[in-house]
């Protein structure tokens, strides 16, 4: 997919409220459907019978507290593991039939973790994205170049082209491993927790590249985001999982609800419309100060009590 076409800002008020659509029809095929999907860990059950389906197009974001089973779901439709029972199904074909460098070729990932001790530039790294493209030996040429490039361009990790990727900080590395992501031009991309090392300003200009590429280009990517009004704000659709399952999958406005937070984060929210946007916007309930009032006063009645 050539996707690297012109400049873009996100406008929130092109979400249709409650459509979890962008920008014209999204194909009713799905491009990516998991069929009774479970994955186990020795006896523990992570994943149980998940059906989701991922159109063409979408911005689909996976939500749920820690243990639920995010990244696993992640992994097996990337073949980074393999499911314990069911199949994940990628252009109507089992993901497990495609070869290493047919695979690459439609589904780029952006890992949560990724540790490199060689001192390679920047620039080779972003460039590791064109190889599956390229024959056993052959170097980089014109074309690879310009692709790296632009990709460089979009995450701002241009000017750190020469610098060695041991380097880097957290949050450099994060945009320099999106660069290499983007330059393998699939339709697919694949991404755990994109922004958590980037500050506020990153994280808003990722996610407006990212959302830019799937509107114009319907490029499909499927997220994992722990800030739930993130997720609001840029997702089509979203899956929360709990303990394995689904507990809830939907547009944001039917997904994040104060129930299903509750729920499952076993939080207590409330939900606003933001005044800009007319989006969603959790807001957690802090009655911590009413608490340690009613602590106080408990303990002044005791004392009260103890005098008379």
């Amino acid at each position: 997919m050539k996707y690297f076409s012109s400049d873009f800002k996100y406008d929130k008020k092109l979400k249709k409220k409650g459509s979890g659509v962008m920008h014209g029809e999204i194909e009713s095929k799905p491009l990516i459907y998991t069929k009774y999907l479970n994955w186990y860990y020795g006896n523990n059950h992570i994943l149980r019978d998940i059906h989701l389906k991922f159109q063409k197009g979408e911005f689909i974001t996976i939500l749920g507290p820690n243990g639920s089973g995010k990244t696993t779901l992640l992994r097996n439709i990337t073949t980074a593991l393999k499911p314990g029972k069911g199949t994940v199904f990628l252009k109507g074909r089992d993901i497990l039939s495609y070869s290493n460098r047919e695979l690459a070729r439609n589904m780029a990932v952006v890992p949560q973790n990724t540790h490199i001790d060689f001192e390679f530039s920047i620039l080779d790294i972003v460039l590791m994205g064109r190889q599956v493209y390229l024959e056993r030996f052959e170097d980089e040429g014109p074309e690879d170049m310009e692709v790296a490039r632009r990709a460089m361009e979009y995450t701002n990790t241009w000017d750190l082209r020469d610098r060695p990727v041991t380097q880097l900080s957290g949050g450099e590395m994060q945009r320099v491993l999106i660069a290499r992501a983007l330059a393998q031009e699939a339709d697919v991309l694949i991404m755990d927790e994109p922004v958590s090392h980037l500050d506020i300003y990153h994280q808003i200009e990722i996610l407006n590249l990212i959302k830019m590429l799937q509107v114009k280009e319907k490029l499909t990517v499927i997220s994992v985001l722990h800030d739930l009004n993130l997720a609001s704000q840029y997702s089509d659709h979203i899956v929360l999982l709990k303990d394995g399952y689904v507990k809830s999958k939907g547009s944001p406005y039917e997904v994040i609800t104060e129930k299903n937070i509750e729920d499952v984060y076993g939080v207590e929210v409330c939900m606003i419309k933001h005044p800009r946007t007319g989006l969603s916007y959790v807001i957690p309930v802090n009655d911590t100060n009413q608490r340690l009032k009613d602590h106080k006063d408990t303990k002044s009645m005791a004392r009260f009590n103890l005098i008379k």
